[in-house]
């Protein structure tokens, strides 16, 4: 099945606390995104995550830890991804730059949202 995404980027480096949960009333899935070189952003992304959650519900989501290209930098220890995958986390590791995982990421979100529906 063909389905079309709509994607808004609503946070930039250290906008994440600024986000107005507003823009994303209607929203039937979202990607947070992480740096894999800087644990900082993953504690960002699971607080925005129960914001985000508070105001959209159970809708289905995806975690892109960012960077997998930098491994030798890579700061995000396997066990805190374990946890998260515990907790039902969908967690890819992916690289904007290599382009590594992300039409995995958006097919795996695709899919939940459909099944989800």
């Amino acid at each position: 099945a063909d389905v079309t995404l709509v994607i808004w980027d609503l946070a930039g480096e250290d906008e994440i606390t600024t986000l107005r949960l507003s823009h994303l009333r209607g929203a039937a899935g979202y990607i947070l995104v992480a740096d894999g070189c800087r644990p900082d952003s993953l504690e960002k992304a699971q607080e925005l995550q129960q914001r985000v959650r508070g105001t959209l519900g159970d809708v289905p989501f995806m975690l892109a830890l960012n960077k997998v290209d930098l491994l030798e930098n890579w700061r995000v220890p396997a066990a805190e991804l374990d946890r998260l995958r515990a907790l039902g986390w969908d967690c890819c590791q992916t690289s904007a730059k290599t382009a590594d995982a992300v039409d995995e990421l958006f097919h795996t979100l695709a899919f939940k949202m459909l099944n989800n529906s």
